[in-house]
């Protein structure tokens, strides 16, 4: 069997670089206005650099959110977690994962468990809302989650893009090339895909639901506030 040429593999991988560089620069402006004001960025920054190697690392999505591989939440990483304030920590696994990827330091963090297959055919919808009110809650406390899966390139991917298109009011395409931009190697499958441009209208009816009763003089619950029972485990 013939030996896979490195050669043609380099030129792939620096084309991929080129055209994901471009299609992270298509968003829509006054979300990346509202998104960088926030986040104290320029407007029109440039992407940072990547290298391979950063696939084994975590990076900062926006604010108070990381997103990366298992190897980011490994036993040797808890001094790093800490330094960066991480609070919080989701924890994405299909079931027959649950010896290999697992909470490590359940007495420092708070842990979010979410049992999902990397296949396109899983249903991730039915976890997003449970997803983002741990995130937001997180956030309100002024606290720093890291989202994590196996590689951190496809089902916790998915998790931070729906958090991004509900907390920024966000189309799918902003909010998927964002994520890209912040963490190259995001690669979300084809069932993912479809089921987060799904979830636009719901979460927008959602928002526009909830303008409206506050504009009735009801009162509008903070993610903190709501009543909604997840498979955390607490500090």
């Amino acid at each position: 069997m013939p030996g896979k040429d490195p050669v043609v593999h380099a030129h792939v991988f620096v084309w991929v670089c080129s055209f994901s560089k471009i299609f992270c620069k298509r968003s829509n402006s006054n979300f990346k206005t509202m998104f960088c004001e926030e986040n104290g960025q320029e407007v029109n920054a440039e992407p940072p650099e990547w290298s391979y190697s950063m696939r084994q690392e975590k990076q900062l999505i926006v604010k108070g959110v990381y997103l990366g591989p298992y190897s980011a939440a490994s036993k040797s990483q808890l001094s790093n977690l800490l330094d960066c304030g991480i609070t919080h920590i989701v924890c994405v696994r299909h079931q027959m994962e649950s010896r290999i990827i697992r909470p490590n330091f359940p007495d420092h963090f708070k842990y979010l468990i979410v049992e999902v297959a990397d296949n396109p055919f899983e249903n991730i919808l039915i976890h997003f809302e449970q997803v983002i009110q741990f995130m937001q809650i997180c956030i309100q406390n002024k606290g720093c989650v890291l989202v994590h899966g196996n590689a951190g390139m496809s089902r916790s991917a998915a998790f931070v893009v729906a958090f991004l298109m509900q907390q920024y009011e966000a189309s799918f395409v902003d909010a998927y090339a964002h994520v890209k931009n912040k963490r190259f190697c995001v690669n979300l499958n084809l069932g993912f895909i479809h089921q987060l441009k799904e979830f636009e209208p719901i979460y927008k009816a959602k928002v526009g639901s909830d303008e409206n009763s506050a504009t009735c003089g009801g009162l509008k619950r903070n993610a903190s506030e709501a009543n909604f029972s997840i498979n955390y485990m607490d500090t």
